[in-house]
């Protein structure tokens, strides 16, 4: 399941990057069974609006977000992911 859930991750973060880059980039901290820790940094106003970034990636990968917290570029984003079922 974990394999299935970092392939899944792994594209999803590539298609975020590829629409959200250089304004925000995306990219996976650490994946612990169906638990990711993404950090989400760049020039986006981080006062505004700064929670659609973290929403934004779950347009690719089916999931929710646990938790987030400041770090000095941005965010680390803390989700529960679940591969999108095919079909």
């Amino acid at each position: 399941m974990e394999e299935r859930v970092r392939e899944a991750l792994e594209e999803a973060l590539a298609r975020y990057n590829a629409f959200r880059a250089p304004e925000a980039v995306a990219e996976l901290v650490e994946l612990d069974g169906d638990v990711a820790k993404v950090k989400i940094t760049g020039s986006f106003c981080k006062t505004c609006g700064v929670y659609d970034y973290m929403e934004d990636l779950l347009g690719y990968i089916e999931g929710e977000i646990l938790e987030f917290e400041p770090i000095s570029a941005g965010f680390l984003v803390h989700y529960r992911l679940r591969p999108k079922e095919e079909g």
